[in-house]
């Protein structure tokens, strides 16, 4: 599954890898993208992780946060 998701909290280049890296570290995860303009991510997963997921990832270790998904695909 493929969704991509509106990102909040990010600044700079590092931010975008910061992000990235936490996400990838996620199992089930298969491959990141993380933009900074715009600022999204979209993530690759044999599991359909919900946003609580995701920002309890990020939350744990950064002030990201993920906030609406803007598309899916299967």
């Amino acid at each position: 599954m493929k969704k991509t998701f509106e990102v909040t909290g990010m600044t700079c280049n590092h931010c975008v890898h910061s992000v990235q890296r936490l996400l990838q570290s996620m199992d089930e995860v298969t491959d990141v993208r993380v933009s900074l303009e715009p600022p999204q991510a979209t993530i690759e997963a044999d599991k359909d992780y919900s946003l609580d997921e995701l920002n309890a990832q990020l939350a744990a270790h950064s002030n990201y946060r993920v906030e609406k998904m803007i598309s899916e695909r299967s």
